[in-house]
């Protein structure tokens, strides 16, 4: 018997030829279309049968998939072999896939996506950048007159932000060392080809040509004019400095894609911060460095809350100035290959909005091992699957299903393909809300209690949801979606359940405030309190004389800027002043989350619980629960 390939088939079809005689009416499928063969009839149908059943039914003479045909990969003259970020010979796979995404596009010179690079200027006169440089059309050169009326003189490829003056002639080699892998010329037999092979790329200069630091208001101008004269994209391989409220609010609100490069001090972001990689602010991207054995470089900081990817960052070859190339390595060199790539995508796709690009860089990655723990993505970047041409979603999940718990509920499902009912895992998120997920807004209010990517296809997949307890039972609505590589979102599977009621010993009730607290109904939250500054808020005396195995609930939703905002959670006995940390919240919850902390060493004693806030911080309740003493779990 032949075996069955494995190549790319369209779903659901196949190619068939009958017997003579065999009415069609009487066959299991739907015909597409009829062909003709070497004089012979096949029909082109839709069946749910495979190659093997149909090749089986005695009315069938032949029978063969409907194969998927990709045009060849796109290479250019200029591909030097050391571009391994782009197309790694000496580890296949390592790198970004560039020539298949190139199958989609190069880029775009007329009228394409502009991407500011934020750095120490780009050299204008090196010939493999010079066809792909953004010129103000409005502008005459060297006139010394301001002639499109923006507030700069002679801005005909870019700004200095260092004078506050037009140019942004490098001054180094960093900023065209980086515009060289965003968008060096491709396929013009010189040199290298960066990852669009066109492009239009501004030049923003943030550091003097005599020193390696700039300050916040240079910054300031510098995504001002990035913003007010059209960039898509841009690109920022710089760290140091502190958390700088103008700096985030100018990046937040600027319209562009922002991309950072996560920092060389093989540091955790999440414990310290790198800025301005941990703004935290939705339009951008955070990237760590990989090396060409697909492993994060040994100088690249991390993060798997903070930091999103991982793209090529080690001995990568690009322009320097005076006509040169060389090879660098840093997280700034990681950075603009995740902006060249998100200029494809905008060049591809020129209505996607950023969180669209965004949800393509993020979930196309290549799971890779060495990133599974080290970003928030678990992947290094894959520019064929960012641009993938890509309308068809997952199919909802099979076998959705979900049985209730105190506290918790139990979920269960069986994952379908990233395409339907085929292809590679996809990825998925978790959603419980008090309210059903179809009403209006209840899905962006719901929990995200677990996200991340699916077993292969066909394979059973479980996950335990913490919730919170009430005295009560309650109904909660559950829900599940499967995410393909571009953001492509399956159906929703959604279940509601009956949670039974748990022992309480403490409801949410009998808080004392000082501060900033206000107190407001929310859609399936009543009572929700809230703090915009100092504030503390302290419960009354909880007896938990007959209690065992205590825990701690609260729900809460919280934008805090690490390190200088937070909210400490607290337990004391009651009467005293001796509070013991239970946990701290920083940074932003990206929506409502729910809290658990065994309290357990306070059993048979009477205590008290205090949250201290010194930013935006939504309490939408607080609870301890237990057990009879000497009982057993559940």
């Amino acid at each position: 018997m032949r075996i069955q390939d494995a190549a790319p088939r369209a779903r659901g079809e196949m190619l068939v030829q009958l017997k003579p005689g065999v009415a069609l009416e009487e066959m299991p499928f739907e015909v597409l279309d009829r062909l003709e063969v070497a004089g012979k009839q096949v029909l082109h149908v839709k069946t749910l049968q495979d190659e093997v059943a149909l090749s089986q039914d005695p009315r069938v003479a032949r029978a063969a998939p409907n194969h998927l045909y990709e045009r060849a990969s796109l290479r250019p003259d200029d591909l030097d072999e050391r571009l391994w970020g782009l197309s790694n010979s000496g580890n296949p796979g390592a790198d970004i896939s560039a020539p298949e995404a190139w199958r989609i596009t190069t880029g775009k010179r007329e009228n394409g996506p502009i991407v500011a690079v934020l750095d120490t200027g780009i050299d204008f006169a090196h010939n493999d950048l010079q066809a792909n440089l953004w010129t103000n059309t409005g502008e005459i050169p060297g006139n010394g007159i301001d002639d499109d009326g923006n507030g700069v003189i002679d801005d005909v490829h870019g700004f200095d932000a260092t004078q506050n003056r037009g140019g942004g002639e490098a001054g180094g080699a960093h900023g065209t060392h980086c515009a060289g892998t965003i968008a060096a010329v491709g396929n013009n037999s010189l040199g290298v080809t960066g990852v669009n092979w066109e492009g239009r790329l501004m030049a923003v200069k943030i550091f003097p040509d005599d020193g390696d630091t700039c300050s916040a208001a240079t910054i300031l101008r510098a995504i001002d004019y990035a913003d007010k004269n059209g960039a898509r994209v841009t690109s920022n391989s710089w760290t140091g400095g502190g958390y700088n409220p103008f700096i985030k609010e100018a990046f937040e609100n600027a319209s562009a894609l922002h991309v950072f490069a996560a920092g060389n001090d093989r540091s955790n972001n999440d414990q310290v911060p790198s800025y301005p990689s941990n703004l935290d602010i939705p339009n951008s991207v955070v990237v760590a460095a990989s090396d060409r054995n697909d492993q994060i470089a040994f100088f690249s900081n991390y993060g798997p809350k903070t930091v999103d990817l991982a793209a090529p960052g080690h001995e990568i070859l690009s322009t320097v100035p005076d006509q040169g190339y060389a090879t660098f390595s840093g997280t700034s060199m990681a950075c603009p290959h995740v902006a060249g790539v998100a200029a494809l995508v905008a060049s591809a796709y020129p209505e996607a909005t950023n969180q669209q690009i965004k949800n393509r860089l993020l979930f196309g990655v290549d799971p890779v091992p060495a990133f599974a723990h080290n970003t928030a993505s678990g992947g290094r970047l894959n520019a064929a699957n960012a641009v993938k041409n890509d309308a068809l979603p997952p199919a909802p999940p099979t076998d959705f299903l979900v049985r209730p718990r105190p506290a918790e509920v139990l979920v269960a499902w069986t994952p379908t393909g990233d395409d339907g009912w085929c292809g590679q895992p996809a990825a998925y998120e978790l959603r419980v809300s008090p309210r059903p997920l179809g009403e209006e807004g209840a899905l962006d209010e719901a929990n995200l209690v677990e996200a991340g990517r699916s077993a292969e296809a066909g394979k059973q997949q479980r996950s335990l949801a913490h919730l919170m307890p009430s005295s009560q039972p309650r109904q909660v609505h559950v829900g599940l979606q499967l995410i393909d590589k571009v953001g492509n979102r399956s159906r929703l599977a959604e279940s509601s359940v009956t949670l039974p009621a748990c022992r309480m010993f403490f409801e949410n009730d009998g808080w004392e405030a000082t501060g900033s607290w206000t107190t407001q109904d929310l859609p399936g939250r009543p009572g929700v309190q809230s703090a915009t500054g100092e504030a503390t808020l302290t419960s009354r005396p909880i007896d938990l004389a007959a209690s065992g195995d205590t825990t701690l609930y609260f729900e809460t939703r919280h934008q805090l800027e690490p390190h200088y905002e937070g909210v400490t959670v607290e337990i004391a006995l009651a009467g005293t002043d001796r509070w013991r940390e239970v946990g701290r919240l920083e940074g932003d919850s990206h929506g409502w989350q729910i809290h658990r902390f065994p309290v357990h060493d306070f059993d048979g004693q009477t205590v008290q619980l205090r949250f201290r806030s010194s930013g935006a911080f939504e309490l939408a309740g607080a609870a301890v629960t237990g057990l009879d003493p000497g009982s057993q779990l559940p």
